[in-house]
């Protein structure tokens, strides 16, 4: 209500600039759709081959990998804005800032996924208890997988940045089509 009477903002629509904006937002939108199932088509394949309680051993492994994608959201956002104004001023300046994000993920990423399997059994049974311990082969395979995910989405920021982002139709569809 204050902002309304500080504010007195006029809306024009500018067909160019929802043109643009469409360009590289559809292809993200579509790729976030062929994301959403690729994450969930394992478990929904699982209810319907596995007992509950099997779904229920791997879904609390998956809940690692749903964090661990929550945390590189929240840790990539912020690079957005960043490698957006690099893109546009300086691009030797934003090929530095991506090379140095690609090394200090590997520099964490790589020992984790070499971990990972000598202690997702500890893991699994702090977090869930002992009735949980089967999940620990998968959460020994899903915590990777999610590391990888680290990479794609630091690239996605990357490719959104530089206004590239026409693959995101084909390369989320084959990702689902080859997890499925």
């Amino acid at each position: 209500l204050l902002a309304r009477r500080l504010l007195k903002a006029s809306f024009v629509l500018d067909r160019k600039t929802v043109k643009g904006i469409m360009a590289l937002a559809l292809p993200i939108g579509v790729a976030s759709i062929f994301t959403t199932i690729n994450t969930r088509a394992d478990i929904f394949m699982l209810e319907y081959f596995k007992t509950e309680h099997e779904v229920g051993i791997y879904g609390g492994a998956y809940r690692f990998l749903d964090m661990m994608v929550n945390m590189c959201i929240i840790a990539a956002s912020p690079l957005l804005p960043i490698f957006g104004k690099k893109a546009v001023e300086d691009r030797i300046s934003l090929k530095k800032i991506y090379i140095a994000a690609i090394e200090t993920i590997g520099i964490v990423i790589i020992p984790a996924a070499i971990a990972v399997p000598f202690f997702s059994g500890k893991l699994i049974t702090i977090v869930y208890g002992p009735g949980f311990l089967e999940g620990a082969h998968a959460l020994a395979i899903l915590l990777p997988v999610g590391m990888l995910f680290s990479y794609s989405l630091l690239n996605t920021a990357f490719c959104v940045s530089i206004g590239v982002t026409h693959f995101g139709y084909w390369s989320a569809a084959l990702a689902a089509i080859v997890n499925i």
